[in-house]
């Protein structure tokens, strides 16, 4: 529904009362919207902390029926402080204030919040000076300082004259009927009240109720916009009874002998209320049974979580990325086998069996490998690589599969017992019969790299060797992913069974998946990898249930634990720096927590890394000199703690002649070796050049032989057929290009996605929570009487064409559909799978579409699935061939 606004000059002075003059603090805010939604927050916060409820005068005000007035008055001073055209109608601050016996602590405390509120809401740090001076200027009246005695609580304000304002009681009461009015009416699924994310939503529109309320019953407060559609209620004509019938109801605390008047008041009032655009028919409905909130929920309110308040402020667009990084596009394999954490499951349940498998525990190699500290990483890097090769967001980071696998000497035999125990855990799981058979196949085209066929020579084992870096990162210095992975393997299995701190791994929230030890193992790795610099992609940030889930208060026990996990690195240096690492990961790790504050350790070890100096190095020089400035000037001299200085632990070479050192003196040096001396293999070839390789990529993807690609650039040909070697998956393909360009066409922009179905909108529509879905999502939803998956709360029936939005997704489809269609017509000689994967993505846009409206890009289609070999979809049928 469009929401009209006045006219001509009425219109410009309207939206500046609104909205605010340019470069007021009130305009920077959001005007009245963002005003409220900001006091809101910060009153919710404030009465429900424990410092500030101590203090029994506090904690009795609060359990009074008085927070909805004194939110209102919050706003409105707050408002008008900023520069709005508010005017403050309570008591004098200290008048209000003082008897509360508020102590400098208790200050110091409400002003921390409100510094946690600031942050929350990504105020700009010049704003948040502004409304700290504003606040500091009111400490004087609110805070009973030592020596100074609290004067008696006044007696309960009730203005003085014979208006309906004062009959009625004032603010608080007035302030009281309409927060059980609105609540009401929105939770009521025959009600249509527009509300959305940003500005109309039930706290601004209290707000803004109550002062048209107040002013129209005689009081002194001011109407910020009286004749802007915006600001009213909107409900429609046809159920203007309905909100009669609400009223009276929500004005029970009220006297009875006035509440006639009241009702009187509204119906004379009844044009700054209803949507003037809706129709004029006025249907009878019933009240039916309605629920109005008492007077001690209303007193309690409505407390908001920090994840419903991130949820409704931000980007609708990052929440629907992030939901599809961690449950998957449902068209993809890793969508169909349940995300991240159904593709750890699997992974999990895969290396348990094989793992336990007799016939390959009867390789020494395999058993020792089994046996060894590597599992936990093992795990983690089948889970990434299966996520991508399914289509997850996930990138492969391990060593190349031959380079991984082929030292182990597994047979072909030892192979076919391995695909059996896939077969048998994939049946265990229960897993649908055609991802079971695409999963197979993925896993059977890793043969040739991991089996060593007869008479092929079994390679030398690569060892343990750690990632290299001339400038290392923590991730580096730790020893990559493997010993990171074995961290975080300790450290969940000590937090699931402590008593200290509860991780909840119970039913992910609107899906089938569950939280498990595995995938919460799985992301947690990835985190912690991508916090330590390492190249992992996170799959699960941003998004609330896939965090491991400690409870904030929980974090002291949890970095306990961190520390006890952490003792399989014997340096204190590494486990502190790690330690640290985590506490910058804390929003990512504790429920309810939308981003990390810096705090004085963080401040000083940014200024050291700022100047060059690593995460490590920077740690150990603080504990080292316990201050900033000591710590760089230290480290400016070339220091490095010892144990950094420590020689790496010799390689056995194998040479008899290597001594204590274990180093062969030979190695590198020519002329004839001593006998008894091993063969020396020769040494490998230099690689070739990165900007050869890919001019010969280029080359190779015009069709050029390896033969001729090795003449033209100078390059030894067997050397360019294994650089140019392409690993093909039955899914995804490693090391290409060709896969790169169509993984960036089919990902889809997040904006043009329902939040549910994670698909392109067809038929979007606005729902009462204020956020767009497909409508059939929507319908969904309230079949089956959920809440909304965006704020988490109660779902009205109602809904709104999102016709912009709609555009902007055919648009997006027709777009795509010719990009989709150009790579497939370029890859169908070389690259017939991947031709194939953009032409079905280009019909599912096209039969949204229609072919019979696109009969070029149909016809395209067509001539596309005749030179694949492959059937034509029925919505091409009317499509003549050419």
């Amino acid at each position: 529904m469009a929401l009209s606004r006045p006219s001509h000059g009425q219109e410009a002075q309207a939206m500046m009362r609104l909205y605010g003059e340019p470069g007021t603090l009130y305009a920077r805010c959001g005007g009245i919207f963002g005003v409220a939604a900001f006091a809101d927050r910060c009153m919710d916060m404030w009465m429900a902390d424990n410092l500030l409820n101590a203090n029994q005068k506090v904690t009795t005000w609060h359990q009074k029926a008085q927070r909805c007035g004194f939110k209102f008055l919050v706003v409105q001073i707050i408002g008008n402080l900023t520069g709005g055209p508010q005017v403050y109608s309570g008591r004098p601050m200290d008048v209000a204030h003082k008897h509360l016996n508020i102590s400098e602590d208790e200050w110091c405390r409400f002003m921390e919040i409100f510094n946690d509120v600031c942050v929350e809401f990504g105020l700009a740090a010049a704003d948040v000076d502004d409304l700290n001076a504003l606040m500091i200027s009111m400490e004087m009246d609110c805070v009973v300082y030592p020596g100074e005695t609290a004067p008696a609580s006044p007696p309960p304000f009730r203005p003085s004259g014979s208006s309906l304002y004062s009959r009625l009681g004032g603010v608080y009461p007035i302030s009281l009927f309409t927060d059980r009015l609105v609540d009401t009416l929105i939770a009521d699924s025959r009600v249509q009240i527009p509300l959305d994310a940003q500005k109309r939503s039930e706290v601004s529109l209290k707000y803004l109720f109550t002062e048209l309320m107040c002013n129209l019953a005689g009081g002194p407060e001011i109407v910020t916009a009286r004749n802007v559609n915006e600001t009213k209620l909107l409900i429609p004509k046809s159920q203007w009874r309905l909100l009669i019938a609400v009223a009276e109801v929500a004005a029970d605390h009220m006297p009875a002998s006035v509440r006639p008047s009241l009702i009187q008041l509204l119906q004379r009032n009844k044009h700054l209320i209803i949507d003037p655009t809706s129709g004029d028919t006025d249907e009878e409905l019933s009240a039916g049974t309605l629920r109005v909130k008492g007077l001690e929920e209303a007193a309690a309110g409505k407390m908001l979580s920090k994840e419903v308040i991130a949820a409704r402020h931000a980007a609708p667009a990052a929440h629907v990325a992030a939901r599809r990084r961690v449950h998957g596009d449902p068209r993809t394999l890793y969508g169909k086998g349940g995300g991240v954490f159904g593709l750890a499951k699997i992974s999990d349940h895969l290396m348990e069996a094989w793992m336990a498998n007799p016939m390959l525990n009867g390789n020494s190699k395999v058993a020792r490998w089994h046996e060894s500290q590597q599992k936990s990483g093992f795990k983690f890097l089948v889970t990434q690589i299966m996520g991508y090769l399914t289509g997850g967001p996930q990138r492969y980071t391990g060593r190349p599969m031959d380079e991984a696998h082929k030292h182990l000497a597994i047979s072909p035999a030892e192979w076919e017992a391995f695909m059996q125990d896939a077969d048998k855990s994939l049946e265990d799981l229960g897993v649908a019969a055609e991802a079971k058979t695409e999963l197979l196949a993925i896993l059977a085209n890793f043969q040739s790299q991991c089996v060593v066929k007869p008479g092929e020579a079994v390679p030398a084992d690569p060892g343990n060797t750690k990632p290299h870096s001339t400038n290392p990162a923590l991730y580096h210095r730790l020893g990559g992913v493997y010993p990171l992975a074995q961290f975080v393997d300790r450290l969940v299995d000590l937090a699931l069974a402590s008593n200290s701190v509860h991780i909840d791994v119970g039913q992910l929230e609107d899906t089938t998946q569950v939280r498990h030890a595995s995938g919460l193992k799985y992301v947690l790795t990835e985190l912690v990898c991508n916090g330590t610099g390492g190249p992992e992609v996170v799959t699960s940030k941003g998004f609330e249930e896939a965090k491991l889930g400690v409870a904030q208060e929980e974090w002291p026990a949890f970095l306990t634990l961190v520390a006890q996990a952490a003792e399989i690195w014997p340096s204190q240096h590494m486990r502190n720096a790690l330690i640290s690492v985590m506490g910058d990961l804390k929003a990512d790790i504790c429920i309810g927590m939308a981003s990390a504050t810096e705090g004085p350790e963080s401040k000083r070890r940014k200024k050291l890394q700022d100047a060059g100096f690593d995460r490590y190095l920077a740690e150990a020089a603080l504990e080292k000199t316990g201050d900033a400035e000591a710590a760089l000037a230290l480290l400016m001299t070339g220091w490095v703690p010892e144990d950094a200085t420590r020689p790496p632990t010799p390689q056995v070479s194998g040479c008899p002649f290597a001594g204590s050192a274990g180093v062969c003196p030979f190695t590198g040096k020519g002329g004839p070796l001593p006998a008894g001396h091993p063969p020396v293999p020769s040494a490998p070839p230099a690689p070739i050049e990165e900007r050869l390789l890919v001019a010969a990529r280029a080359l190779s993807e015009r069709g050029m032989s390896t033969a001729d690609i090795a003449k033209m650039l100078a390059v030894d040909e067997a050397q360019l057929s294994a650089a140019l070697t392409v690993t093909i998956q039955a899914g995804r393909a490693l090391n290409s290009n060709w896969q790169r360009r169509l993984d960036e066409l089919l990902n889809e922009d997040p904006e043009f996605c329902c939040p549910v179905s994670l698909m392109i909108f067809k038929e979007p529509v606005i729902a009462s929570d204020g956020f767009i879905y497909e409508r059939e999502s929507l319908e969904g939803l309230w079949r089956n009487k959920m809440t909304s998956p965006m704020t988490r709360e109660s779902l009205t029936q109602t809904m709104r064409p999102a016709q912009q939005r709609q555009a902007e997704a055919f648009k997006f489809r027709v777009d795509g559909s010719a990009k989709l269609l150009k790579f497939a017509s370029e890859a169908a000689p070389g690259n017939p799978q991947m031709a194939l994967e953009a032409l079905s993505r280009a019909t599912d846009y096209l039969e949204v579409l229609k072919p019979e409206k696109f009969p070029a890009l149909a016809q395209q289609s067509v001539q596309l699935y005749q030179q694949l070999g492959k059937p034509c979809p029925p919505c091409y049928r009317a499509q003549p061939a050419q």
